[in-house]
Order: structure tokens, then sequence, then C-alpha cells
């Protein structure tokens, strides 16, 4: 049918519908396809905005494929430390007097765990003598600034057993200078006044408070010097370990442990106490950093040691030896020897 010229745009449009109007049998087939194109696509838009309701890129829950088990959400909120690898060693270690010791090792400037390279007895409980003031000096720090300034009583310069700083009753003296009487020169005076600044018995509830608290189980502490007392006051290889690791956290304490010579002054008097160290191989083995001595005549030479280069440190735990300077030694040049070819 020929469209009319003078007639509107919009009846047109309404005649060009009809010109093109398909038959019924097709108009019906198309219907019913694009009836199942609209279900497809509605049906594929629920999908994709049920899986990416704020868009086409993915969330982080999307990505997860597998579910996260508690143990892998803790560890990715609190990653290990990392241990340092055993030592596999090609030889036997040297045969000392010692009757218990262990060797550790860890790589230098790192946090991880000193790692055993050979141990003997570790478990065997003995007496610990003088290597006690590696924790009377911890719970002391702990409980006390370093500069209170302490007094002298007069019952700690009658000590006639051990080792002395040589103090005179009523003394003060800061807490930082009775430390270094105490680690340096291994004074028994020291132990006492530190033990008697408020009251002793109540001190040595606190060090085998702190033992029990660090995991040191077989570790018991009579007085807070050293002196031998039956089975109320020994250790373990493996408890001085903890303890010696414990200290070396200490800034403060790893410096006084390290000192070869010092000079303190009492802040009331005009004397001068100068001493040097108990632990002959700070002055004799280059890269020794401290720890503690002791003896007595049934712990025998006691012995905490560490020594470090540019690369790793080695801790030397000895108790029971005849000879502790030699066999650590001993140990020291093997252990070196052992890292080295690893």
């Amino acid at each position: 049918m020929k469209p009319t010229q003078n007639k509107k745009p919009k009846k047109k449009q309404e005649s060009q519908k009809a010109v093109y109007q398909a038959p019924k049998s097709h108009s019906i087939f198309t219907s019913v396809l694009l009836i199942l194109c609209f279900l497809a696509v509605l049906s594929g838009g629920v999908v994709f905005y049920s899986r990416y309701p704020e868009g086409i890129k993915p969330r982080k829950s999307d990505v997860i494929v597998e579910p996260v088990t508690t143990s892998a959400v803790l560890s990715a909120k609190t990653p290990k430390t990392p241990v340092t690898e055993n030592i596999v060693t090609k030889t036997d270690a040297p045969q000392i007097t010692a009757k218990s010791y262990g060797i550790y090792y860890r790589k230098k400037n790192t946090p991880n765990e000193y790692v055993k390279i050979v141990e003997r007895e570790p478990q065997q409980i003995l007496p610990m003598a003088s290597l006690t003031k590696l924790m009377t000096a911890l719970v002391a720090l702990e409980k006390y600034p370093l500069d209170k300034e302490i007094t002298i009583p007069a019952v700690c310069t009658s000590i006639v057993d051990g080792s002395n700083v040589g103090f005179k009753a009523g003394e003060i003296f800061t807490l930082q200078d009775i430390m270094y009487g105490l680690l340096v020169k291994s004074g028994a005076d020291a132990g006492c006044t530190i033990a008697n600044i408020e009251n002793q018995e109540q001190f040595m509830t606190a060090m085998n408070e702190k033992a029990t608290a660090l995991g040191m189980k077989d570790t018991k502490f009579q007085n807070p010097i050293g002196f031998d007392s039956g089975t109320t006051h020994v250790s373990t290889i493996n408890d001085l370990k903890i303890l010696s690791e414990e200290v070396l956290k200490s800034n403060v304490l790893r410096k006084i442990i390290s000192t070869q010579i010092i000079e303190i002054s009492p802040e009331n008097t005009a004397s001068v106490y100068r001493f040097s160290t108990t632990n002959d191989l700070l002055k004799s083995i280059p890269g020794t950093v401290g720890i503690k001595t002791g003896f007595t005549e049934l712990a025998k030479e006691c012995l905490s040691y560490l020594y470090e280069d540019n690369h790793y440190e080695v801790m030397i735990i000895l108790l029971g030896s005849e000879k502790r300077f030699e066999d650590t030694k001993s140990l020291l040049d093997w252990a070196k020897k052992e890292i080295d070819n690893s």
C-alpha cells in the first residue's frame, strides 16, 4: 500500500510497521526464541550478581577456593620464629672433665633459638654454684630501678665463704654498681645485699617463681649466692640454657657480664672499689661475651659462656668441671670447626 504523502511522521512509522509485519508462524517462533534468550540472560545475570555484587573485580573472599583451617589462620596471624638448622657434626666432641655440658648455636643478629650441637647429660640435676647469681640479677632488675640507692647491711659483710667485693656496712651504692659486684666479681656480699633490699625470704620466693615461669622445671634456689644446699639448690644444663638466654635479652645485663675491669664508688664515702672479672676467657679469647662463672667444693667448676663472631654465636654451659676454662676452650674450638664445615 502506497503511503500518503501529507500524513504526519508518526502515522508514517505506523504504516511502515504494517509493511514489514512477519507471518504468524514466524512470529510465534521468534517470540519463543526471544523468551528463551531473555530467560538465559536473566539467569546468567542472577548468577553473576550473586558472585560479584560489587562488580566484575572479584573480592578476596571469592578468590579463596578452599576453606581455611583454624591452624592456618593462627599461623597467618602469628608467624613462627624461624629456627636455626641443626649442625650435623662430622667428628666426635672432645673428651672433657665436666659431668654435664651443652653446646648450642645460632646465627648472629637473628631472633632464632639457640639449637643443640651436642650435649652430655643435659638433664642431670647438679649444684650450680654462682651461676645462681644470673637469676639473682634477673629478678633484681625486674623488681628495682638501676639507680635505686641501697645501703649495705651488716649481715652481708661477714660472709666468709666465696668471693666478696669487700663492701662495708652502711655504704650506699646504686643497684647498678652492686650488680657489677654481683656478676663481674661474683661477690657473695653483693648477692646478699640485693636479696636483703626488702626481705630475703620473699626474694628467694621470687627467684623460684621466675624459674617456674621460664620453664626451668628442675631448678631450685635456696639462697641468692649459690652456696651448696643439698637438693634444695640445684639445676640442669637444660634449665641453665633457658636462664642464660633470658639474661642475654637484657642489654643492661649483657653489658655487665662482658665487663673485664670496673671501678665503683659508694654514694656516701670516698672509697673506690676496683675489680676484674672472674671469667678468664673474657681476657684470653677474642669474641667472648661472658656470661658467668661458679665454684663450690660440691659443684666443682661451673660456667655459662657465650662466644660470637660476625656470623654466629656459640653458647657453652658446663657443670661439675675440674678445668672449666680448658674444657670450654676445647669445646669451642671443636664447635667452630663443625659449624664452619657444615
